[in-house]
């Protein structure tokens, strides 16, 4: 439980230093994303979205590696 405390903190402290910039591309992004949803009328799926959350905390995941 102490570890997971301590990993969850390490992860919050990862995102503390990504660029501001890095971050409003990928709110962007998923701005985009939802608004498909909404218009198609579908929910989406819930390990996709955990999927993409985990690969969002990871330390060497970025926008610019996508492109």
């Amino acid at each position: 439980m102490v570890v997971g405390l301590l990993l969850d903190v390490l992860k919050l402290g990862i995102l503390f230093l990504r660029p501001f910039s890095a971050i409003r591309a990928e709110n962007l992004v998923l701005r985009k994303q939802l608004a498909r949803y909404i218009v198609r009328g579908i929910k989406p799926r819930v390990w996709i979205m955990r999927l993409v959350l985990a690969l969002r905390c990871s330390p060497d995941f970025s926008i610019g590696a996508m492109q």
